[in-house]
């Protein structure tokens, strides 16, 4: 079926104005680092930009040692110093250790043997490939290169959000979604410049899923049902290894069965699409957002006393260590008698 012009000239204009919002997103998180440019004694350390949150530097030393072939040989320093021979000597009563025999290894040197392990792309997290494939590009600086991805990806999902409503009928909403989104007050903190985290495409990659679901919902052909299921579970596949929960995986996998069984298609064609977005996602991460299922619904079928994780802010020892979980806002709690004072 031919569209009309003028049809055709409100969708060009619609995508054009999706891209206007795509790029005032971008444009408004790069303007924070060239306001962090005019004041380099504050945010500089040397040519390196500072980092606001304390994960960054994990997915940039999975970065550098991706590129330096030194993968897996430090990875025992995130335990530091849990997982210092001194420390467990000083933590574990002498009865409760194992037999000298068996713990002459340190936990520095079991990681000797990784020398000889051959380094895949997939070794390391999506976040920290995409920085060490571009930092060649940026004279190997690391953190400019995880700053300057932060604006592009963390307004990435806009684009997915607007097509969906579009096909839904309802494209307004997609563009006014995209712009509420990006400049809601917990994302636009958690994918600001300096925030190199998951959190860049967290909205990303469950939009674009969902919009894949849809066009398969609406295919006309059984072969483009198969195509877009085919699409869906590799988008859940870099997902799964930027995000590392499986769980998603399993829940999509529900949906698209679902949709498919109310869009009437053969059972040959729903089994055969359900085979291939397995397939894509990877059997081994499907079998695991099973459990991760489970697990998680299992919570609800459990009563038992409440422990809430205490976080100490004012701890005054010689060497504190930063503790990440005071950066996630998710995890703290505000008492009663603090909540009964701010009504």
């Amino acid at each position: 079926m031919k569209l009309s012009p003028v049809v055709k000239n409100n969708n060009w204009l619609y995508f054009t104005v999706l891209l206007v919002c795509f790029a005032i997103s971008v444009g408004m998180r790069g303007q924070q680092f060239e306001k962090w440019k005019e004041t380099p004694s504050n945010f500089f350390v040397q040519d390196r930009p500072i980092m606001t949150t304390l994960d960054a530097p994990y997915w940039l030393r999975w970065a550098r040692e991706y590129n330096e072939g030194v993968l897996w040989q430090k990875n025992h320093l995130r335990e530091y110093p849990q997982a210092t021979k001194t420390y467990l000597d000083m933590s574990v009563p002498a009865k409760f250790k194992d037999h000298p025999a068996a713990s002459s290894v340190s936990p520095e040197s079991s990681f000797s043997s990784s020398e000889t392990l051959a380094t895949k792309y997939s070794d390391v997290p999506l976040l920290s490939f995409m920085i060490a494939i571009l930092a060649p590009y940026f004279n190997y600086n690391y953190y400019l290169t995880g700053t300057l991805l932060v604006p592009i990806l963390a307004s990435l999902f806009i684009l997915p959000l607007g097509v969906y409503f579009f096909r839904v009928g309802v494209p307004l909403p997609g563009l006014l979604g995209g712009l509420v989104g990006t400049f809601s007050g917990g994302y636009y903190m958690r994918s600001s410049i300096g925030r190199i985290d998951t959190d860049m495409l967290n909205l990303f990659f469950p939009v674009l899923a969902a919009l894949l679901i849809l066009l398969v919902s609406q295919a006309k052909t059984e072969r483009s049902a198969l195509l877009y299921s085919i699409a869906t579970g590799f988008s859940l596949y870099l997902f799964q290894w930027w995000y590392s929960k499986a769980g998603f995986a399993f829940a999509y996998f529900a949906i698209l069965v679902f949709m498919l069984f109310i869009q009437k298609f053969r059972l040959r064609i729903i089994l055969l699409c359900s085979f291939l977005f397995v397939l894509c996602v990877n059997p081994v991460h499907f079998k695991e957002g099973t459990k991760s299922i489970k697990k998680f619904l299992s919570i609800y079928f459990v009563i038992e006393e409440y422990n809430p994780r205490i976080l100490t802010n004012d701890v005054t020892t010689p060497a504190t260590f930063p503790d990440t979980f005071t950066t996630i806002s998710e995890v703290d709690s505000l008492k009663t008698d603090k909540f009964i004072e701010t009504l």
